[in-house]
Formats: C-alpha cells, sequence, structure tokens
C-alpha cells in the first residue's frame, strides 16, 4: 500500500498585546488569583467526589455481579447473597447525592467565570473611556503649545521687519546725501571751468588786438618778437597759475568727501555690527538635532553653522549641514530615519508586522501546505540588513527526525514490525525506544531502503505507557511503518517533526465489534506536554483514566517525553480535535474494522495523522486497482467549511466528516473553502468480491505531489499494487526503478480540462 505525504503548511500564530490599566487591572488580577484558588478548592472537591462514586459505583458493580453469580450458585456469588437490599438501596442513594453535589459545584464554577468575564468586559470599557481622554487631551494641549509658538513667532518676525525698514531708511538718506555732494561738488568743477575758459578767451582777444597794434605801429620785428614772447610766457605763466588753483581746489574737495564717506561707512557699519549682535543675542533657531541624530554644537543663535550626524542603525534624510538664519528658522531640515532591511516576508509565508526598519524584530509563519526552513524570529540590524533568512517549502513526508509509537493491533502478536528507510544519501540512522531499553544505530545504502525489524513489545495498550519510538539521521530519509501479520496487515508512512505539530483531527472507522475499538495514540516529543481533548464518538461514552466521558466533552492530559497515550472506544471516534502545548505525534485508526462496516473482511487500519497545519484545499484521488468503489472521507477543522468533492457539494463544521463513495471515478477531485484532510479506505473484499482487506491510507494534496518516490511492500504477500495518478501529456516519463512502465491497463479521466490517467 503507497503513501507520501507531500509538503504542507505552516502554522500561522498572531501575536496580540494587552493594555495594563491601574487599579482596575490590579482589581481583575485579585480576582483572577481568588478564581484560581477557588476553582482549586472545588476541583480538587470534584476530583473527590468523582472518585467517592467510582468506588461506589466499582461496589455496586461488585454486589449485582455477585448476586448474579449467587444466582448461578458460583463459586465467585458465594460470600455476596448476604447483602442486604436496604444497603445496596443506600449505597444507590449516596451515589446520587454525589452526583447531585457534583453538579452544583460545576454550575458554580460556571457562574464564578460569568462574572469574571463581565467584570473583564467592564475593566476594558474603563480601558478605553481612559484611552479616548487622554488623547482629547493630547490633542488640546498640542493646541496651545502651536498657538504660544505662532505668536512667538510673529513677533520676532515683525521686529526683524522693523529693524530692516530703519536700516534700509539709512542707507538711503546716506546714498542721497553722497548723490547730493557729489553733484555740488562736480557743479563747482564746471563753473572753475567756465570761469578758466573765459579768462583764456580775453587773453585771446588780448593778443589778436595787441597783434593788431603792433602791426599798425610797424615796430623793429626784434622789438616786436621780444615783447611778444615776454607776453606770451606771462599769460602761460597767468593760465597755469590759474590752473593750479583749480587742481588744489577739486583735490580739496575729494579729500573733504571721501573723509565724509569714510565716516559715514564707519558710523554704518557700527550700525550694523550693533545690528548683528543684536540679532545673535536674539534671534534662536532653537534645537536642531533631530530625533535618533547628534549635532557637534550646542549654540542655537543667529548665524550658526551646525553639522548632523545620526545615530547607529539611522539614515540621514536632508542637509547635514544648516545655518540660522534672522527669521529665527534653520536653513534646511534633516530628520534621522531607522534604516530600512526591506520586506522579509518569503514566498508562501507571513508575517507578523508591516515595520521594516532597523531594531524590529519579525516572527515568520508559513501558509498551509508550506513548512519554514531557517529562523523563524528575524532582526533588522543596522546598515547590514535582517539578522537571518528564512524560506517556506512545500512540506515533504522525508526528515532527519521522527517520533511515533503503535497502537494496540488486531490480534496483539504480529508477526513483525518493521521501519523501511530510504534514502538518497548513505545515511547514518539512529532508533532508540528508552522506554523498553531498544537502541541500534544502521547505516543506509543510497537510492534503496533498508528493513529493521523493531521489538514486538512496542505495542502500545490504553492509557500512559513508554513506549515511544525516536529515529534520527544524518541525512534526510524516508520512513514507512508496517506491521505485519498473517490474518491482518496495514502500515503509515512517518512524518517528520515540525514545530507545528500541535493541532490533529483523528481519522479511525467503525469497529468490527467491540473487542475491536477505534483508537488514537499520543506521543509527546518534550516534557511536560499539555494535551486537550474534544471527543466525538458515534455512540457511547469513553472511558479515559477510569473516567467517563461523552461525545463533545473534553479530556485534559499532561505527558512526558518518549510517553504515550492510547485512547480506545468500541465506537468511531472519527472527528475527535486533539491540540498540545508542544509538538506531538499522533496515530490513530481501529483495531479491525469491516469497510463498509456491513461487509466481511476486518483489518487493522493504521496511519500518523497529518497535523491540521498541514492542510490543503485541493486533491485528486485515484480509484485504487484492486477496489470496485473509490471510498474517501473528507475531515473539517473549523466550521463552515464547503467541499466540492466530484458532483457533489457538501458543508461540514468543525469536527465533521463526509463519506464519499463512488463506482465510476477513475479519479476524484476534491476543493474546498478552508483545509481539509481526504482519507481513502481500501474496502472488504466481502463488498466488492475484489481480493484484499481494508486499509487506511491519507491522500496528498495537488501541492504535494512530488516527481520521485521510495516505497517498499511486504515481501510476503502475494500480490503486489501501486495505483500513480499523473497528468497524461506526462505520462512517457514515468519510470519504475528506471523501466518504463506498462500502460496496458491504464484508466483516463478529464478533471478541470486537464487529462490525467491512473
Amino acid at each position: 500500500m503507497l503513501r507520501n505525504i507531500g509538503n504542507v503548511v505552516c502554522f500561522i500564530i498572531v501575536l496580540m498585546t494587552s493594555h495594563h490599566v491601574t487599579g482596575q487591572a490590579y482589581d481583575v488580577t485579585q480576582l483572577n488569583r481568588m478564581l484560581t484558588i477557588l476553582k482549586n478548592s472545588v476541583y480538587h472537591d470534584i476530583v473527590d467526589i468523582r472518585l467517592e462514586i467510582m468506588d461506589l459505583k466499582m461496589t455496586v458493580e461488585q454486589i449485582g455481579v455477585g448476586q448474579r453469580n449467587a444466582s448461578d450458585e458460583s463459586i465467585i456469588g458465594q460470600g455476596m447473597t448476604d447483602i442486604n437490599p436496604r444497603e445496596i438501596s443506600d449505597l444507590k442513594n449516596k451515589l446520587s447525592a454525589h452526583e447531585s453535589r457534583l453538579n452544583k459545584l460545576f454550575s458554580t464554577v460556571n457562574q464564578i467565570q460569568m462574572e469574571n468575564s463581565v467584570l473583564k468586559s467592564k475593566v476594558n470599557q474603563v480601558v478605553v473611556e481612559k484611552e479616548n481622554k487622554a488623547n482629547a487631551e493630547i490633542l488640546r494641549l498640542n493646541a496651545g503649545i502651536e498657538t504660544k509658538f505662532d505668536d512667538k513667532f510673529n513677533a520676532l518676525q515683525k521686529k526683524f521687519e522693523e529693524t530692516t525698514a530703519v536700516i534700509m531708511k539709512s542707507y538711503k538718506d546716506l546714498k542721497r546725501q553722497m548723490l547730493d555732494q557729489t553733484n555740488t561738488f562736480s557743479q563747482s568743477v564746471i563753473s572753475e571751468q567756465n570761469k578758466l575758459s573765459t579768462k583764456i578767451d580775453k587773453a585771446d582777444a588780448k593778443i589778436v588786438r595787441l597783434d593788431g597794434e603792433v602791426n599798425k605801429l610797424e615796430v623793429n620785428a626784434l622789438v616786436e618778437k621780444r615783447e611778444r614772447n615776454e607776453l606770451i610766457k606771462n599769460l602761460k605763466a597767468e593760465l597755469l597759475q590759474l590752473n593750479a588753483g583749480v587742481e588744489t581746489k577739486c583735490d580739496d574737495r575729494v579729500i573733504t568727501l571721501q573723509k565724509r564717506f569714510e565716516e559715514t561707512t564707519a558710523v554704518n557699519m557700527a550700525g550694523y555690527k550693533d545690528l548683528e549682535t543684536h540679532l545673535k543675542t536674539t534671534i534662536d533657531c532653537g534645537d536642531p538635532i533631530p530625533d535618533h541624530g547628534t549635532v557637534n554644537t550646542t549654540v542655537t543663535k543667529y548665524g550658526t553653522v551646525v553639522k548632523i550626524s545620526c545615530n547607529h542603525g539611522y539614515v540621514l534624510s536632508g542637509e547635514n549641514i544648516i545655518k540660522c538664519n534672522a527669521d529665527s528658522v534653520w536653513s534646511k531640515s534633516a530628520t534621522c530615519n531607522p534604516y530600512d532591511c526591506g520586506d522579509p516576508t518569503p514566498d508562501h509565508g507571513t508575517v507578523n508586522t508591516t515595520v521594516t526598519t532597523y531594531g524590529t524584530v519579525v516572527k515568520i509563519s508559513c501558509i498551509n501546505g508550506y513548512v519554514l526552513s531557517g529562523e523563524n524570529i528575524i532582526k533588522c540590524n543596522a546598515d547590514s540588513g535582517w539578522s537571518a533568512s528564512a524560506t517556506c517549502n512545500l512540506y515533504d513526508s522525508a526528515g532527519r527526525q521522527f517520533i511515533f509509537g503503535i497502537p494496540e493491533t488486531a490480534f496483539n502478536s504480529p508477526d513483525y514490525i518493521k521501519l523501511y528507510i530510504a534514502s538518497k544519501h548513505v545515511s547514518k540512522v539512529y532508533i532508540t525506544a528508552p522506554g523498553i531499553g531498544f537502541n541500534q544505530t544502521i547505516t543506509t545504502l543510497a537510492n534503496t531502503s533498508t528493513a529493521v525489524v523493531l521489538p514486538n513489545s512496542l505495542e502500545t495498550t490504553t492509557g500512559l505507557s513508554n513506549k515511544a519510538v525516536y529515529v534520527e539521521a544524518d541525512q534526510t530519509i524516508s520512513i514507512y511503518v508496517m506491521v505485519r501479520d498473517f490474518s491482518s496487515s496495514d502500515g503509515f508512512l512517518l512524518l517528520p517533526i515540525s514545530a507545528d505539530a500541535r493541532e490533529f483531527v483523528v481519522a479511525s472507522y467503525e469497529p468490527y465489534r467491540d473487542a475491536y475499538p477505534s483508537e488514537f495514540l499520543i506521543i509527546a516529543l518534550e516534557d511536560s506536554t499539555l494535551i486537550d481533548i474534544q471527543l466525538r464518538t458515534s455512540a457511547g461514552p469513553v472511558i479515559i483514566g477510569g473516567k467517563s466521558y461523552s461525545s463533545g466533552q473534553n479530556v485534559s492530559l499532561k505527558i512526558s517525553r518518549m510517553q504515550t497515550y492510547l485512547v480506545q472506544h468500541e465506537h468511531d471516534l472519527t472527528g475527535t480535535h486533539i491540540t498540545s502545548s508542544k509538538p506531538v505525534s499522533v496515530v490513530s485508526g481501529t483495531r479491525c474494522a469491516f469497510v463498509p462496516h456491513d461487509a466481511s473482511g476486518c483489518d487493522f487500519l493504521v496511519e500518523q495523522m497529518l497535523p491540521v497545519s498541514f492542510w490543503q484545499r485541493e486533491y485528486v484521488c485515484a480509484k485504487l486497482k484492486s477496489r470496485g468503489t473509490n471510498r474517501l472521507r473528507i475531515l473539517s477543522s473549523v466550521d463552515g467549511t464547503s467541499v466540492n468533492i466530484g458532483a457533489n457539494h457538501i458543508k461540514l463544521n468543525k469536527g465533521e466528516f463526509y463519506e464519499y463513495v463512488n463506482s465510476n471515478d477513475v479519479a476524484t477531485p476534491i476543493e474546498s473553502n478552508f483545509p481539509v484532510l481526504v482519507l481513502q479506505y481500501a474496502e472488504g473484499g466481502g463488498h466488492d468480491s475484489k481480493l484484499g482487506d481494508p486499509s487506511m491510507i491519507t491522500i496528498p494534496s495537488l501541492n504535494g505531489q512530488g516527481a520521485e518516490y521510495f516505497y517498499e511492500t511486504a515481501t510476503t504477500l502475494a500480490y503486489h499494487y501501486v495505483s500513480i495518478t499523473i497528468r497524461t501529456d506526462q505520462a512517457n516519463g514515468l519510470n519504475i526503478d528506471g523501466s518504463t512502465v506498462s500502460r496496458s491497463d491504464e484508466l483516463k479521466t478529464t478533471i478541470n480540462t486537464t487529462e490525467v490517467q491512473r
């Protein structure tokens, strides 16, 4: 019988936070402490009463048995005939009184829990009201601060504008005065030049007149020449004297104007320096240090130049050099933002936060059908990215660590219990069952399987035992467990240990009769593992730990590492829901069952249950070669599960299942809105007159189908079958042990426009 569970889904963990409220929280804590004390007291009373009830029940049953045996005159009946019927009646009355007291205690506990819930609701309401008031007060204070800041800023701006206006007026007055003085000097120079030109003109006229007189008098040429030269010389000397006077006056005026300008400039510069000093003492741009940053100076006055740096793990956004301006504002803004490591969400995974900056701690989970590889807790480091990487890979039945147990078999004496271990590599495998003192180390060959025989004493019985088996390998391996009996055999594929293996739904079948009950076995990987079981039965109470429980009730257990706990019932336990505080393994089935329950051919049914976190929503299941009917069960773990199977549409709630039977399907498609578990049941020969007894098989999802499998069947069996479902366009590439597969008996069908064959 072939099983392969492929890749399945990681469990999504949602982190939640709670508010702390002084006073109310303390009251709730005190109330919870009192409730815990009261619950413990009530619990101890309940335990005592239950023990007394059990003792009374056993006494009454012994009396009843004694009376029956006495009527048969058996040896056991002797000594019981002296029991007074009145004493029996008193015992029954006492039993009824204890049961009534027990019911009252349960009612008291429920009432206290309801009052506790009401008080918690009130506290939560107070928390919300206080948070709303606090938020309103913060908004009011912020508005006041902003108003004061705006007033101060407006006053400083007005003062700056007034000061600037005074400076500009002084500058304009100085400029106008300088222009006036320049114009006056220019006019004076022009006037002197005009006077000089007039004198030259007069001199020329005088020369002309003298020339005329000389000509008229016809003086001696020598006298004439000497007098003319002397006259010219005198005129030139006079002209030079006039020019020298003009230049001296011009230089004096220029020096005077330059001196006045320098004096005015000095006065203005002194005023400017006074103004600058005033600005430096009155203008303050405020603290420029950004959050998570530092600056190179503590001075924040006008004209200060500041260099900004960011702390480790933060990146500067904006200018790192800024200056305090006269408007009391820094020239540029800058912020220090945390280093961003980018989105760490792996393909087919989720994270618990959208924050990706420095210091952020992220928890990674994988979606249904995928298992995490790498660290699930990572941190964003400064300038270097995430502390570790993680990927979500399809869940695979191959692994390196396994833990399991063997539930009670059909006839308590199997021919053997074997492990078939296969790997692509040479592997060193360590197998231990410390509860029975079994230890073995083997080395497997590559690309083949190795059989290891386990002691028959590993078979468990009802209740707690120390018969867990742990397997560890240095390479990835696949393991199949075979429980062989000449009259009743079955086996199951081992699933590797997973941190998400904390929720299961049991699959079994209606037993052939009471002596061969349905069953499930829980195997613990760690100490102090808390188990919660919500029972679901087709009929009748379930006895666990000597106590009776009905369908729908919860049972709590605590088991340690390498311990197992077996629960059995004379009716079908399918749908029972199991959760645990730490990872566990669950193996379930039926000691011996007819499939269907009214057809002969009793056989041992067993499978290791796939954790709910690895369930899927799409499956295709081919009919077994040796069977006339395809019989499937679809299990649900949540309410409102809608399933399309074949041509049928069904709805399931938590713990419910649907049994699908069809003799015409070559391969049956299954789709659901929430993940489901699909099991295939081989029917007994008494139902379909085919060869073979019943068996139970976990069906892999479409996502879980692989391209390579290792498997082995028991060599003592007369007939061997393997059912393979494959797309028709890929069938030519199918090989077994390197040889092409004969397709003489293939069957084809079309599912969603894709042709598949078996």
